[in-house]
C-alpha cells in the first residue's frame, strides 16, 4: 500500500516553461535544497508525508530543509517566508489553511522559487508548480458506498466529523452525505469528535443509549477505534455494524485484521509527496511542467480480504 514511487526525474517528458518572474536554477555541482514546510506532527498521515520526503529526496539527489510548525499555522507562514529568504532552490509545503500559506507562496512565486504543495488543500492563488493531493470528497463518497453495500440500501448510520472548517473534514462529511441521502441507509446523526478517540469514545457511549445503529463512519481512524471502543464496553460486537475510518494507521490496520473493523481508507501519502517532489525537482533541474496543475489521489479501500493473508 505504502509503495513507492520513485522514478527518475530525466525521465520524465512534459512541457517546458518557466515559473514565475525569476528563475532559480541549481548552481552547477552544487546541493539543490527544497524546503517542507510541514504543519505538525503526531499524526500518521502527516508524520508519512514528511517522511517520504525526506526519503524520496535521497532517492532524487537532493537535500531537505525541514520546519515542523508545531501546528501553529502563523509559523507555518513565517516557515515559508524564511524559506524564500534563505533562497531555497524549491519549497514543498503540507497545506491545510490556504490563508496561512497563500500569501507567501506568491512571495516565493516572485522570487523565482517554484512551490509544490501535498495533502488537503490546493493554494487560492495560481502561483504554485502543482497540488498534489488526497481527492478527501471522493473518499467520503466511496466510504458511504461501501457501507450502502454492505447494508443491502437499508438501515441506518452514525458520522463523525473532524474539526469544524478543516478542509478534509468539509470534502469528507461533503462526499459522505452526498451519496448516503441518495440512497435508503438513514443518516441518523453527525457529530465532529475532533479527530480524537478519546472524545469519540466519550460521544458514542451516549450515542449508543440513544439510538439504534447499523453503521458508523469517521472521518479518521483514531475516531472509529474509539467508537468501536464505546461499543466494545457496551458489550456490542464490532463485528456485527459497518465500520469505516480513513487513514489507514497502523492501529487502524490491526482492528481490520482482527475484523472489529470493516474498513479504512489509505490516502497513500507517498502517491502524493513522491511525484510532488519530483515535478519540484524536475523543474528546478530542466524547467519541466507537471502535466497537470492539481492531481488528485484516488484513495485505497482497506479491508481484512486485501491485506497480506487476509
Amino acid at each position: 500500500m505504502k509503495e513507492r514511487l520513485i522514478a527518475v526525474v530525466a525521465g520524465l517528458v512534459l512541457p517546458v516553461a518557466v515559473f514565475g518572474s525569476e528563475t532559480q536554477v541549481a548552481a552547477s555541482g552544487g546541493p539543490v535544497v527544497i524546503g517542507v514546510s510541514m504543519p505538525g506532527g503526531g499524526s500518521p498521515v502527516h508524520d508519512a508525508l514528511r517522511h517520504e520526503a525526506e526519503q524520496a529526496a535521497v532517492t532524487l539527489g537532493v537535500q531537505t530543509a525541514v520546519e515542523d510548525c508545531k501546528w501553529d499555522f502563523g509559523r507555518q507562514s513565517v516557515s515559508i517566508r524564511n524559506f524564500v529568504t534563505q533562497r531555497v532552490q524549491g519549497i514543498l509545503i503540507d497545506n491545510i489553511f490556504t490563508t496561512a500559506t497563500d500569501p507567501y507562496i506568491e512571495e516565493a512565486a516572485n522570487a523565482g522559487i517554484p512551490v509544490v504543495t501535498v495533502n488537503e488543500t490546493k493554494p487560492n492563488t495560481d502561483k504554485f508548480l502543482v497540488h498534489v493531493g488526497g481527492d478527501h470528497v471522493e473518499v467520503g463518497r466511496e466510504a458511504a458506498q461501501f457501507i450502502i453495500k454492505k447494508l443491502g440500501n437499508t438501515g441506518s448510520v452514525i458520522e463523525f466529523e473532524g474539526w469544524g472548517g478543516w478542509p478534509s473534514t468539509v470534502g469528507r462529511k461533503a462526499g459522505f452525505e452526498e451519496v448516503i441521502k441518495k440512497s435508503n441507509v438513514k443518516l441518523l446523526v453527525s457529530q465532529s469528535a475532533n479527530w480524537s478517540r478519546e472524545t469519540a469514545r466519550y460521544l458514542m457511549e451516549g450515542l449508543i443509549k440513544e439510538y439504534s445503529f447499523d453503521a458508523i463512519f469517521a472521518a479518521n481512524d483514531d475516531m472509529i477505534l474509539g467508537a468501536i471502543e464505546a461499543m466494545s464496553a457496551a458489550k456490542i460486537d464490532p463485528s456485527t455494524k459497518v465500520t469505516v475510518g480513513v487513514d489507514a494507521t497502523p492501529d487502524g490496520l490491526q482492528y481490520v485484521r482482527e475484523g472489529k473493523l470493516s474498513a479504512t481508507f489509505d490516502l497513500l501519502p507517498s502517491k502524493q509527496v513522491v511525484p510532488a517532489l519530483q515535478y519540484l525537482v524536475g523543474y528546478i533541474k530542466k524547467k519541466t511542467l507537471p502535466p497537470q496543475k492539481v492531481i488528485l489521489v484516488k484513495p485505497e479501500l482497506v479491508t481484512k480480504e486485501s491485506l497480506p493473508g487476509g
